[in-house]
């Protein structure tokens, strides 16, 4: 596979915020890029344009942990976005990478044009329950991932030697770390069916989108495949992208567990960059497979939008999932050739 980075152990770091990317702090961050995705009405140099110093405000105060100021940016850009176009949805995200050569921030603001609604917004209704925390799981899965946070952003996580369960986040090898593996792994076994319960049913999505990573720590990595394509349709996005994360660590590290690539291949078409990347990174090698060539080129065209990107996380898992279907090796900014690869063996634009 020929990716940017010489192998997808050095890529898949770039699905965000892994141990494995720190290598620099926050003193080093700058925004790199600004991207657009969704429609043709709106274009990266107009919104540079016209929310060019809002946006760079913006990253400026998540880099500063001033979040109430960066949400309320974020607000502000979103509603005056939607409002002068009419979008049925939009959103701004930003992503740090602390790793070169992508060190600093990348910002991707996506949009839903109101025909393109009931496929890209297919998402299933809000769960309503609530359920207690089995074990004190969910706090501890908090907890977990305060520390990794702190080790990450402060440069002192070094990348993991070999993630021992279906997917780690920050991994187990840092002694702030290490005793969570144990307590993972011997306390989620009896607690499946009330985590599997909390993933689809209830109404808290950080009760949610912790139970996606606490059940990567089950022994049958069937059974978790299961359990994550339940949560890919989640209405809110760090669930699915929770779920679809433990799917592309599964699809590098484990060619043996069978993972369908439709259900991914429909999240390629969801509202937000974090959708698609980690997504698109579980494609990447399920492309490899003969028999997910045709779905995937039928994709084709997302798959050119995305390598049309600066934000690398979209940009280069296009790239490589393109070059495994195809064989070719086209340019990673020659889209002409890709488009016209595509659109010989099948793909509609």
């Amino acid at each position: 596979m020929a990716f940017r980075n010489p192998s997808i152990k050095i890529l898949f770091p770039l699905i965000a915020l892994s141990a494995a990317c720190a290598h620099a702090k926050l003193t080093d961050m700058k925004l790199r890029a600004i991207d657009t995705f969704g429609s043709k009405r709106l274009s990266a140099l107009q919104v540079q344009h016209d929310y060019g110093t809002q946006i760079a405000a913006y990253s400026a105060r998540l880099d500063q942990h001033q979040y109430d100021e960066a949400t309320q940016l974020a607000s502000q850009i979103q509603s005056s976005i939607k409002s002068h176009f009419q979008f049925a949805y939009v959103n701004i995200s930003l992503i740090s990478y602390y790793n070169a050569p992508y060190i600093g921030d990348y910002v991707t603001i996506d949009v839903v044009e109101p025909e393109d609604a009931p496929v890209r917004l297919a998402f299933s209704l809000p769960p309503q329950g609530l359920y207690p925390d089995p074990d004190g799981l969910i706090d501890l899965m908090d907890q977990y991932f305060k520390k990794g946070m702190d080790l990450l952003r402060s440069g002192r996580l070094a990348p993991e030697k070999k993630c021992p369960v279906w997917h780690c986040m920050f991994g187990f090898d840092h002694p702030q770390l290490a005793s969570y593996l144990e307590q993972f792994n011997s306390r989620v076994p009896r607690h499946e069916k009330e985590l599997v319960t909390i993933l689809q049913k209830d109404s808290r999505s950080n009760f949610r989108g912790n139970a996606a990573f606490l059940l990567a720590h089950l022994k049958n990595g069937d059974s978790v495949v299961k359990d994550m394509l339940l949560a890919t349709r989640d209405p809110v996005s760090v669930v699915r992208n929770n779920a679809v994360r433990v799917l592309a660590l599964i699809a590098a590290n484990h060619p043996e567990i069978k993972i369908p690539v439709d259900p991914l291949l429909q999240v390629l078409n969801f509202p937000e960059a974090t959708d698609r990347n980690k997504a698109s990174y579980a494609i990447v090698l399920l492309a490899l497979m003969k028999e997910n060539a045709q779905p995937i080129i039928a994709s084709g065209a997302v798959l050119i939008s995305m390598l049309k990107l600066q934000q690398p996380n979209n940009h280069d898992p296009a790239y490589a999932i393109l070059k495994n279907i195809s064989g070719e090796s086209f340019g990673e900014r020659d889209y002409g050739a890709w488009q016209d690869w595509l659109i010989k063996h099948g793909t509609r634009f």
